[in-house]
């Protein structure tokens, strides 16, 4: 896809069942493409990894039919420079401000991009 704003590879993972991989080739296809777009939020991470469940349910598992009906293009990792900005004062619990979480006891990341002033 690109690099971030601190330089970071971001890739994106193209399923397609007939090995249409690039943008041409995939709208001469004539199916729908469908994009994923996980960690946008660094300290979300969940996306992120159900992400990667879904790419190996596509590519080994009963999802494989997916595949045949589409061109999905997964985004794992949206924000890198964000998710490896990790602290345990990032969403910090403040209970009177009613903001915050328990945990996890390594911190999270970022919600934000890791460039200053964005």
């Amino acid at each position: 896809m690109g690099k971030s704003g601190l330089g970071q590879d971001m890739p994106v993972a193209v399923l397609s069942a007939d090995r249409r991989f690039t943008p041409e080739a995939a709208r001469a296809a004539g199916r729908p493409i469908v994009l994923v777009i996980a960690n946008i939020h660094a300290g979300e991470v969940e996306g992120k990894e159900a992400c990667l469940m879904l790419a190996r349910e596509m590519t080994t598992g009963a999802l494989s039919r997916l595949m045949e009906r589409a061109t999905v293009l997964l985004i794992p990792d949206y924000n890198p420079d964000g998710n490896d900005r990790i602290d345990v004062k990032h969403r910090a619990l403040d209970l009177k401000a009613l903001e915050g979480q328990v945990g996890p006891a390594g911190g999270v990341g970022t919600r934000t991009r890791a460039r200053a002033g964005t």
